[in-house]
């Protein structure tokens, strides 16, 4: 059953309410139309996996054995260290460019609008570690460009300049897990407010929402790994008159 969680955050007060009952999607389109062949992409480059992945079924079994050793490194399928396919995530900033987080040889791709490529990277070594593409889990960026990417199985947010190329700060310790305030636990979402806090939901092993400033510095956190009904898995925000709305999308 899905449940949804509502994050109000107003004057640095930060409340969660979990709702029962369900989100109902409007029927149609919605008034959107597909762009054919959108977007492009050079000679060479792909999203996720160049070849065809594993069955689903197999894929999550890997999944679950690499879980269960903690996300240790060394895990994948045989395929480049593979597990999960194509794109894990979508943002975009204040210029309309699109970001695309995805599990290939280029962890970030960012195109315009008409979906021509005009950056990608995230592939170096960040903070003593390359991200592995398996373990990629979306992201996000900040009003001031900065990218966010989530490797989840390393439990660790990793923040990058606009351009992708300098590391400016971390979330979580790489490869160790835990439930204070400086580690994570299977992060798997994340969202930056317009004074640059930054919320997390730190779903899959922690079931909590964690709300950190712009710094990094731990401010406070809603739900745990005990008391908590659902795993937050995905965060969305929306501005209101006295503050931001931000929308949690779990699974129990």
């Amino acid at each position: 059953m899905r449940r949804a969680v509502l994050m109000m955050v107003s004057a640095g007060l930060m409340s969660a309410a979990f709702v029962a009952k369900p989100t109902w999607l409007a029927e149609g389109d919605g008034g959107y139309r597909l762009v054919p062949n959108w977007p492009t992409l050079p000679a060479g480059m792909y999203f996720g996996l160049k070849d065809a992945p594993l069955p689903p079924a197999e894929r999550e079994a890997l999944a679950a054995a690499r879980r269960a050793r903690g996300g240790a490194a060394g895990g994948g399928s045989g395929q480049g260290g593979q597990l999960q396919p194509g794109i894990s995530g979508v943002a975009i900033d204040a210029r309309d460019h699109i970001y695309v987080f995805n599990r290939g040889v280029k962890p970030v791709m960012v195109f315009d609008r008409d979906g021509n490529l005009i950056l990608s990277g995230a592939d170096q070594e960040i903070n003593g570690k390359a991200i592995n593409p398996s373990w990629q889990h979306s992201g996000g960026v900040d009003w001031d460009g900065n990218v966010y990417v989530i490797e989840r199985d390393a439990h660790r947010i990793v923040k990058l300049s606009p351009k992708l190329d300098a590391f400016l700060l971390q979330l979580g310790v790489t490869n160790e897990k835990g439930t204070d305030a400086t580690h994570l636990n299977l992060p798997s979402g994340i969202a930056i407010l317009r004074n640059g806090n930054i919320v997390v939901t730190d779903g899959y092993g922690n079931n909590r929402v964690v709300l950190f400033d712009k710094n990094g510095k731990f401010i406070k956190q809603a739900g745990n790994r005990t008391s908590s009904p659902s795993t937050p898995r995905r965060i969305f925000t929306s501005s209101i008159v006295k503050g931001t709305v931000l929308k949690c999308s779990t699974r129990t």
